[in-house]
């Protein structure tokens, strides 16, 4: 009979070699015997051997049978307590990445003593975890009565009434993946043959395991390969990226695991897109539970770390993980209640841009490795690739649509507007063209088929009134693009075509043609010219008419030097509101006046034709400026009382005006002079010395009011003073900026008068205040000076 071969071992409490405990039974050695027992003693160990190697062959045909893991686990446990006469037993496996020794299956232990040291870390001082770390047997033949090594298993076997334990380790190669844990009712006494046998059993479970694992790892790998296959199948023509994610997680639940969840990055923002689970009541929670609880891209584990960081992760979830998890307590309490397990977070990632993440997710009785991360990485990028393929071509089509739909909006518009338009290449070819050009040219089929422009061109070149200028023109255009142009064309039959010009150039500068746009502005020319001659028969009516509301001429005063100055605003194509005076009520007293009508045209010169004759009227009966002023106002206010009477009134703007009126009574040497204004702009003191000051108040306007305040002010003007007088048209004359002259420009301007005579004056403003609208007065001026002379 053959005898089991010891192996290195730890033993600990052995009653053989402590002398304590029950006697073992037979052992392997009858040297000590007395001679009458050897017999017996040798038929012992020969039943004893005999039953151990039935053992072992039922473990080994027990294996036999054993295709999957868990089989093994199953026959390990049954067998190895059967086999050994031990009262509990356990198989546990190492997890190398946690660290920590995860108990697969046992028998025989008290549900205290289970959920005690169903998980622990490798470094734990217990035998399982010794036997696993040394790869060396851990016996302990009788627990009670000696301090032992293992005080939590010693605790753990007083209170199951176990006597002894023993650890056996697992090894495949030089790699010890796990142990099995027996405990016995009875010391034990661990003799050689003991221990022989026990490691004989574990050297077959750790066999066992081996082949199942490859077994299992080479169906693993088909059936990953399986799953590559079916996924990138279901993929293949899909261009909906959450039909995509779909796909994605049908072939993967519950395959691969019990849940997948999708997210995409759009404009910096995540947006959930999968909640799949082949539970659909878990499905529903969790889908509620992602809708409650966004994504943190600035998170260090899952989701948004695998976004953020652009790297995937596995994570095993274990009470210390959540104890550390910065997360919401609702999520967490979430994670407790589905039992959460694992998951592996991978960044949905193509052509280096991350689209979002994908999660798989295992709950409770199942888990993910380490080896997953590979498989669930493929599958993430076959989806990923496919997305952004999905999104390429959405984006073409959508491109492909609006450049239909933006060149048959162009051509509609061609076709629609005024226009005929041309497109040329840089090779003479008509690129493109619409029929209003065609019409416009009387250009044929054939000369359109042909598509060439010289073809055109020469047709074209019969209808023009000088062809070989057009055609020098156009050639020399072709060969010299430069900028864009516009020009007119003349033909024969009396049309004229607006000619516009321009290259076509891409981007980066290069040549790619030219476009013509030709509009037929026969009618606009023939109108144009209408209007223009209208306009100076206007504008010739106007001036005639404002003449008759100056006078011709000014008078000859002596003592004084008078000047006036007069420009219609606007082309003086209507008639002004503008208007002076200078009449003499006897040989030494004179009266300036000068006015603003509001408005322009017949209104504005019915109250000017008005005014002027009232106020010499007045101005016959009363020396008093202001008194004239009250007179005027009287009269504007009952001649449009009668208008409106009769339904003949014009807008109440038409109706006012503003008046500045001087008297002067001349002495030799001076002048003494008496102002008063109605609404007007006081006239300026300019004296021979260069000073400048306004004289009077503007009072009120004329024709708006029953009762006017308006007062006077009296002044001696010597020799070389001038009175300046002037509308509004000079005082709010505008620059390009919008700022107006104003008092101060104008006092800056009398100042700097480069002469002494009443026309350098008039001049000076006149030129200034045009000049300052761009060489346009945008309102009548009128200026009146008078300058004391001896």
């Amino acid at each position: 009979m053959s005898r089991f071969l010891p192996e290195p071992r730890h033993a600990l409490d052995d009653p053989a070699r402590t002398q304590e405990g029950p006697d073992p039974g037979p052992r392997s050695s009858t040297a000590a015997t007395p001679e009458g027992s050897s017999g017996a003693a040798g038929r012992v160990l020969v039943e004893l051997a005999t039953r151990r190697l039935a053992h072992l062959q039922r473990v080994t045909a027990a294996f036999g049978k054993a295709f999957y893991e868990a089989d093994v686990h199953d026959v390990v446990v049954a067998e190895m307590v059967s086999a050994t006469g031990a009262a509990a037993g356990s198989i546990a496996l190492l997890d190398d990445e946690l660290g920590e020794i995860r108990v697969v299956r046992a028998t025989g232990y008290e549900p205290e003593v289970l959920e005690r040291f169903q998980r622990f870390p490798v470094d734990a001082e217990v035998p399982i975890a010794v036997a696993i770390r040394e790869g060396a047997p851990v016996l302990v033949g009788a627990i009670a009565g000696t301090p032992g090594r293992f005080p939590q298993a010693a605790e753990a076997a007083r209170v199951s009434g176990r006597a002894a334990l023993a650890a056996l380790p697992l090894t495949v190669g030089d790699r010890t993946v796990g142990a099995i844990g027996l405990s016995f009712r009875d010391p034990q006494s661990f003799d050689d043959d003991h221990v022989a046998f026990l490691l004989a059993l574990a050297r077959q479970c750790s066999a066992a395991l081996e082949r199942t694992r490859l077994l299992s790892a080479e169906a693993e790998a088909r059936s990953r390969l399986e799953l590559l296959a079916q996924v990138s199948g279901s993929l293949a023509g899909t261009l909906s990226v959450d039909e995509i994610l779909g796909h994605l997680a049908r072939g993967c639940v519950p395959r691969f695991a019990d849940a997948c969840l999708g997210f995409l990055l759009e404009d910096g923002a995540v947006r959930p897109a999968l909640a799949y689970d082949h539970d659909p009541d878990r499905e529903t929670t969790i889908r509620a539970l992602v809708e409650r609880l966004p994504v943190d891209l600035d998170a260090e584990l899952g989701t948004g770390a695998a976004m953020r960081t652009g790297r995937s992760s596995r994570l095993v979830i274990t009470p210390e993980v959540l104890a550390r998890a910065n997360a919401p307590a609702e999520a967490i309490e979430a994670v407790r209640s589905l039992q959460l397990n694992a998951g592996i977070f991978v960044p949905l990632t193509a052509r280096g841009r991350t689209l979002g993440a994908v999660s798989f997710l295992t709950f409770a009785g199942r888990s993910l490795t380490t080896a997953d991360i590979a498989i669930a990485e493929e599958l993430v990028r076959r989806a990923a690739v496919a997305i952004d393929n999905a999104r390429l071509l959405q984006e073409q089509e959508r491109a492909a649509a609006s450049l239909r739909f933006q060149t048959a909006l162009l051509d509609a518009q061609a076709e629609a507007g005024l226009d005929g338009l041309l497109v040329v290449s840089p090779d003479g070819e008509m690129l493109s063209f619409n029929q209003r050009f065609a019409d416009m040219w009387g250009l044929d089929e054939a000369t359109l088929a042909s598509r060439s422009d010289d073809v055109a061109l020469d047709r074209a070149a019969e209808l023009v009134e000088d062809p070989e200028a057009f055609l020098a023109d156009v050639r020399a255009t072709y060969r010299d693009p430069g900028r864009p142009r516009r020009d007119e064309v003349r033909l024969r039959d009396g049309r004229v075509l607006d000619r516009y010009g321009a290259p076509l150039r891409a981007t980066d500068g290069t040549y790619l043609g030219y476009s013509w746009s030709f509009r037929d502005v026969t009618n606009q020319k023939r109108v144009e010219a209408e209007l223009r001659a209208a306009g100076e028969r206007h504008a010739a009516l106007a001036r005639t008419l404002q003449r008759s509301l100056l006078p011709p001429s000014l008078p000859d005063v002596r003592g004084v030097e008078l000047a006036a100055a007069y420009h219609p605003g606007r082309e003086g194509l209507d008639v002004g509101g503008d208007f002076y005076d200078v009449f003499a009520l006897d040989e030494e007293t004179w009266v300036l006046v000068i006015g603003d009508v509001c408005g322009k045209g017949e209104q504005a010169a019915s109250v000017t034709a008005m005014a002027r004759h009232t106020i010499r009227a007045a101005a016959a009966h009363t020396r008093s400026p202001a008194e004239v002023l009250r007179q005027l106002n009287d009269v504007v206010l009952r001649s449009f009382e009668a208008d409106d009477e009769l339904g003949d009134g014009d807008p109440l703007t038409s109706r006012f005006c503003t008046v500045g009126l001087a008297t002067m009574r001349l002495r030799a040497g001076h002048a003494t002079v008496r102002v008063a204004c109605g609404g007007h702009s006081p006239p300026y003191l300019l004296t021979a010395g260069g000073t400048v000051r306004p004289v009077g108040t503007p009072g009120t306007i004329i024709g708006a009011f029953a009762e006017i305040d308006v007062h006077e002010e009296g002044l001696v003007l010597d020799a070389g003073d001038r009175l300046v007088l002037m509308t509004d048209g000079i005082l709010e004359a505008r620059d390009p900026s919008g700022a107006q002259l104003g008092d101060a420009g104008v006092q800056d301007l009398l100042r700097t008068v480069p002469g002494p005579s009443a026309s350098s004056v008039t001049s000076r403003l006149a030129e200034a205040a045009i000049t300052r609208q761009g060489g346009l007065a945008r309102d009548d001026i009128a200026v009146l000076v008078a300058r004391v002379t001896a």
